[in-house]
């Protein structure tokens, strides 16, 4: 995926959504702090963008979502990509990562006005990554710490913050980061 594809898909989101903002909460989020070219391959391979609503207590539009723009949708076979619909509750994101978020905003012909995806910056989106600790997840944080993008410091002293992790996961990830240097 590249940084348009997830453009057009907030664009597609939030005008199905009838919203002016979505949160876009998995590794393609990554496209709001760099463009594809300054990202390693292993950052951008996904064809799927999460995207949540910011309100959606009953699940019904994260449903929505992944009805009208996710696998295998009209969408998904018309573009090559698709909307994986998710909740807020998908991502295990550290403490106050809000305040540093970066927000991807374009403009929506059909609403007439920009609309913003809400992007995790990209420690905040790695904690969350290694709270899941796939194995995806790992390769995807790996090559960003190796490309110098993330910070392993940093990376720690926000997994330290994600609200409720397990001790467990975390001296995990922890362990799991330090075997990179």
């Amino acid at each position: 995926m590249n940084r348009i594809d997830l453009l057009h898909l907030i664009r597609a989101a939030c005008d199905l959504l009838d919203v002016d903002e979505v949160v876009v909460l998995g590794s393609q989020a990554i496209l709001a702090t760099l463009p594809e070219d300054d990202l390693p391959a292993e950052a951008t391979r996904s064809r799927e963008a999460d995207i949540a609503a910011p309100v959606d207590p009953d699940e019904s539009l994260s449903h929505l979502l992944a009805g009208v723009l996710g696998e295998d949708s009209a969408f998904d076979r018309a573009n090559g990509y698709f909307a994986d619909g998710v909740s807020m509750t998908t991502a295990h994101l550290p403490g106050d990562w809000q305040q540093r978020a970066v927000r991807l905003g374009s403009y929506s012909v059909l609403r007439r006005r920009t609309v913003v995806g809400i992007c995790p910056e990209a420690h905040d989106l790695c904690a969350s990554k290694l709270s899941a600790f796939r194995e995806k997840d790992l390769e995807f944080v790996g090559s960003l710490v190796e490309a110098g993008i993330v910070a392993a410091g940093t990376l720690r002293d926000r997994l330290a913050t994600v609200p409720g992790i397990d001790p467990l996961a975390l001296s995990r990830a922890v362990s799991w980061l330090d075997s990179l240097s």
